[in-house]
């Protein structure tokens, strides 16, 4: 499609500090743990 997957989405975040870095990837580690989907993939062949 023109405008790109509607799978995929791309994001670009800055953080101000290193423990910032750290308490989203701590946070998105969460996320990924409690929702199954999240941990899911395919292998397109």
């Amino acid at each position: 499609a023109a405008e790109g997957d509607p799978y995929l989405q791309y994001a670009l975040f800055g953080f101000d500090s290193l423990e910032r870095v750290h308490q989203f990837a701590a946070a998105l580690q969460t996320v990924i743990a409690r929702h199954e989907i999240l941990r899911t993939s395919v292998l397109w062949e």
